[in-house]
């Protein structure tokens, strides 16, 4: 399914085709080499050379099992001129570590920008190199799928054949979500979309931690198809035309695409107008989900989408023209296709735990793992970096096909470590479930009944 210009590596048989240092190959997947009962503390992988057609960018993705003490990290090079330049890294990645892309000065022959090495002069190869990482001699991390795709100088887009499909997807607001994460909030609701689309009920919070990037929030491609990934997701980067996308959803796939738009066709900011959208969006990402024809527009092509930019779930669903939407995609996407089989051992976890009654009406405090379990007082971290997520819901007369759809609210830490519910919440008398992220997208999850 993939482009010419994207190559997907997985399975034992294209790992096989590169070079391994201190590494082996175990049910298809790269793990770290195990000598006297002990992994090694560092590997690495070798693509072999990768021919393109001449491309002015160029994104790497990974899948992979990275447990608590465990990481990686992919380079890449290219052949830009008449030579092969330094090696250009995409930081390293784990759910359990600080993380942060690499962003450059513009030079010559190329800079990362976060997630995508932007090569202006051109380049017709590339070769990738991935340094595996264990902390615990008896921890290894496990490389399951390498993606590179490039951006073609020269692309020949094509449309593809006339589809018409509609695919049911979990639509989400990022509107309603923490507020933390501020505008970049749309690419980890939009991968929750995705991932609950085959049943995982995962939060977009839990993503959005999971997957946070230092210098750039929760805007990093790489990092974000990685935390699919952890998870046992198919999930990778690439760069596609219409064709390309019209044969994923052929083929039962949502797909998350990078565009930027204005709601005001009179806009001075330059940006392509998209009508029906609800704001102005200089950087963005929304799910497509299908293509029809529509017949209140005079029959012309649409595409539908789930579009996070919207002030509740249900006004995600949209349908924009066709050609519109065209004018505002970049062509960068997300894939995120159902789990294989054995991959997502060691990504965040859920755990039970207890709220306790101390103090005022309202305060509790957690007791998780047999013990009191108080919050840190930076739980939450700072406006310029959240560390964190304490939310909760009421019982509602509803069922949701997702938790993510339930209707969330926010609170602070006290000064204890506990958390404090308004009084009028508590008048209600319903049932409340309280979740409280870390950092790494770990969560707390307890029930307060009446």
């Amino acid at each position: 399914m993939e482009a010419k210009n994207t190559v997907v590596i997985f399975g034992t048989e294209a790992f096989a085709r590169g070079e391994m240092v201190n590494l082996a190959l175990s049910t298809g997947a790269l793990v770290l080499e195990r000598t006297t009962g002990n992994y090694s503390p560092r590997g690495c992988y070798l693509t072999p050379v990768l021919p393109f057609s001449a491309f002015d960018r160029l994104m790497v993705s990974w899948g992979a099992d990275t447990p608590r003490g465990t990481s990686l990290e992919a380079e890449v090079r290219v052949f830009s001129g008449d030579k092969w330049s330094g090696w250009y890294g995409f930081g390293r990645w784990s759910p359990f570590v600080s993380r942060a892309g690499v962003h450059q000065p513009e030079a010559d022959p190329a800079w990362m920008d976060g997630d995508v090495l932007c090569v202006p002069g051109g380049a017709i190869k590339a070769q990738v190199r991935v340094f595996l990482y264990s902390e615990d001699p008896q921890i290894t991390c496990a490389l399951r799928l390498l993606a590179v795709s490039v951006r073609p100088k020269a692309w020949n887009r094509q449309e593809g054949p006339a589809l018409d499909r509609a695919l049911r997807i979990p639509a989400y607001s990022q509107l309603n979500r923490d507020p933390a994460f501020g505008a970049a909030g749309c690419l980890p609701v939009c991968v929750a979309m995705l991932m609950n689309r085959w049943g995982e009920d995962i939060l977009p919070e839990e993503l959005a931690l999971a997957m946070y990037d230092e210098e750039a929030g929760c805007g990093n491609r790489a990092f974000a198809a990685a935390a699919a990934g952890a998870y046992g997701y198919e999930a990778y980067l690439a760069w596609l035309d219409l064709a390309g996308l019209k044969a994923q959803v052929k083929a039962g796939y949502g797909v998350i695409c990078c565009v930027r738009y204005t709601n005001d066709p009179a806009s001075p900011d330059g940006l392509p107008w998209l009508e029906g959208a609800d704001g102005v969006a200089p950087w963005h990402t929304l799910v497509v989900r299908g293509f029809v024809t529509d017949r209140a527009a005079g029959d012309r092509p649409a595409v539908l989408v789930n579009d996070p930019f919207s002030p509740n779930d249900a006004a995600a669903e949209r349908c924009y023209d066709l050609e519109q939407f065209l004018a505002c995609w970049t062509g960068a996407c997300c894939l995120v296709h159902r789990k294989r089989k054995g991959a997502g051992n060691g990504h965040p976890e859920r755990f039970s735990a207890v709220l306790r009654p101390v103090g005022p009406v309202g305060v509790y405090r957690f007791e998780a793992f047999g013990q009191p379990y108080p919050l840190p007082a930076d739980f939450l971290g700072t406006p310029q970096r959240p560390a964190g997520t304490l939310a909760y819901t009421l019982a509602e007369p509803v069922a949701h096909a997702t938790t993510a759809h339930k209707r969330f609210y926010y609170a602070a830490v006290t000064p204890e470590g506990n958390i404090q519910l308004p009084a009028q919440v508590m008048a209600e008398g319903k049932k409340i479930t309280v979740y409280a992220i870390d950092n790494t997208g770990s969560t707390l999850v307890a029930e307060l009944k009446p």
